[in-house]
């Protein structure tokens, strides 16, 4: 009976069609190519991506919380809802991403992205070389499904806390880890996750008892 449920369900680290050796540099260097094509949107940022599957449009937006261009208003609510509708799809089984069609439309500030992204990349390459395939059990079904939801979860506060100095940064942080322990069966990265989860934590239990 639990073998049968094992194969209905998702494995988010096999839906993401990823082959082997695709990092995090090879996700900012997918952004870095689309920029020097013009104008994006958030579709076509979705589009080139998208070709390896879910767990990079996890990863990405993730990304673009943790850098520089983070502080661009509205940008941490835009990436909390890109994490959550991602890790949704992926944790129910699509392959590929649905957006909304006024989502898919809206516009990226070209610039800035591939200036945030080109900072990341030299940290991205000093992950990547440390990333390697260990503690595999914590990227299999049933926890790779609440790494997926847990992954939903943080997007989806992401907007709530956009004017929280440091939180939607600090949960981008969680989702990249968590994300990337999937991508690469990294179960190591997944325990690591909480790190930066705790600070963002005290820092909203702070303003909640001071309001």
């Amino acid at each position: 009976m639990r073998q049968d449920i094992d194969q209905m369900m998702p494995d988010p680290a096999l839906q993401a069609g990823v082959p082997s050796g695709k990092g995090l540099t090879s996700i900012i260097d997918d952004v870095l190519d689309l920029c020097q094509t013009g104008d994006v949107s958030v579709g076509d940022l979705a589009s080139a991506s998208g070709r390896a599957g879910l767990l990079p449009l996890v990863l990405l937006p993730a990304l673009i919380a943790v850098s520089p261009i983070s502080i661009i208003p509205l940008m941490p609510t835009l990436c909390g809802v890109l994490i959550a509708l991602a890790s949704l799809q992926l944790a129910v089984g699509r392959s590929s991403l649905w957006l909304p069609r006024w989502l898919a439309r809206r516009p990226l500030p070209v610039r800035r992205v591939a200036d945030g992204m080109g900072r990341l990349r030299p940290a991205a390459a000093w992950v990547d070389r440390r990333t390697r395939r260990r503690l595999s059990l914590l990227t299999l079904p049933p926890l790779s499904w609440s790494v997926a939801l847990a992954c939903a979860a943080c997007g989806l506060a992401m907007p709530f806390l956009e004017l929280v100095p440091m939180s939607a940064t600090l949960l981008g942080a969680t989702v990249m880890l968590m994300a990337l322990g999937l991508l690469m069966r990294d179960g190591l990265l997944i325990l690591l996750a909480p790190v930066p989860l705790a600070p963002a934590m005290l820092i909203i239990s702070k303003i909640l008892i001071l309001t």
